[in-house]
């Protein structure tokens, strides 16, 4: 099982690369925020600061391609070759205006805090 934000798991999914034209998976399991959201949700409607776990599944490159290869194992070399990392800060409340200006002084960006 791999544990990511919402926001790391939309730019996956919207990343053309790891997802040319013809690339889908299957007998995956998606849990957001410990939830088994059903096969049709939305990935746009995922939170970026949701928690999303994901298990098992196979990548499919195209209909040709029989064997997949695990979806865990495409995002994390999708992971890897990221220039942008991703996470989720904690803060007390009193401290969270410096940590917000800290990250963004070193080129980050913050949703949520």
């Amino acid at each position: 099982m791999i544990k990511i934000t919402g926001i790391e798991w939309k730019s996956y999914m919207a990343d053309v690369i790891a997802w040319p034209k013809g690339a889908w998976f299957d007998d995956e399991e998606i849990k957001i925020n410990g939830r088994l959201p059903g096969n049709e949700f939305d990935v746009e409607n995922v939170d970026d600061a949701a928690k999303v776990e994901l298990s098992y599944g196979v990548y499919y490159k195209n209909d040709y391609d029989f064997e997949g290869r695990s979806l865990e194992a495409h995002f994390k070399a999708w992971r890897k070759n990221q220039t942008t990392a991703f996470g989720s800060v904690e803060a007390p409340k009193e401290n969270a205006a410096a940590v917000k200006a800290a990250i963004l002084a070193a080129g980050g960006k913050v949703t949520g805090l």
